[in-house]
């Protein structure tokens, strides 16, 4: 028997990333928007990541820690292009 263990940042398995490792998450904070790419494979952060829904919440958790001046939230994840 396999001892499996709940991984957080493996929630949505329909959401694989396929091998990708460069993403753009556009973002907003409710009065404008940006958009970022994120290689996964080179950024700490997210090398945990496997799916586009970790991403999202890596990055929101990121950029929303207590008494931020501002509420990130994250629109999209999508495959970047080169």
């Amino acid at each position: 028997m396999q001892n499996k263990q709940l991984n957080l940042f493996d929630l949505n398995k329909s959401d694989k990333l396929n091998n990708s490792t460069l993403f753009e998450v556009e973002a907003t904070n409710g009065k404008m928007k940006r958009t970022e790419k994120i290689d996964i494979s080179k950024n700490e952060i997210f090398k945990n990541c496997s799916t586009k829904e970790a991403i999202k919440r890596m990055y929101e958790a990121f950029w929303n820690l207590p008494h931020a001046a501002e509420k990130i939230k994250v629109i999209s994840v999508k495959k970047a292009s080169q």
